[in-house]
């Protein structure tokens, strides 16, 4: 799969179903805290937040990162979370199904 920006159009189109999911996770827990999130911009293009609501430490839907408040910094949590990103960039919709199987 060709690096982000070279195709932009096409990967927006390609990512898009696992994109919305992880957004539409990230306005719940924004409606839930009654505020906006701690987030940070991560590479390739990903989003990290803080969740405390999490029931696993680190969770990836499309491009965005779901952390729980002590993996937030933690480079370990992000560097596997980031793969799973990168393996939805990859996969595209298939990704669901696959997150799904975990």
């Amino acid at each position: 799969m060709p690096g982000p920006g070279k195709y932009p159009l096409g990967e927006a189109i390609w990512t898009a179903p696992q994109d919305i999911a992880g957004l539409a996770k990230l306005l719940g827990l924004a409606v839930r805290q009654r505020g906006i999130p701690k987030m940070r911009a991560g590479e390739d293009n990903t989003i990290i937040a803080e969740d405390p609501d999490l029931d696993t430490q680190a969770a990836a839907v499309g491009r965005y990162i779901h952390v729980r408040p002590e993996g937030f910094n933690d480079p370990d949590v992000i560097k596997h979370e980031l793969r799973h990103a990168g393996q939805s960039r990859a996969l595209g919709p298939a990704m669901i199904p696959v997150s799904l199987a975990e």
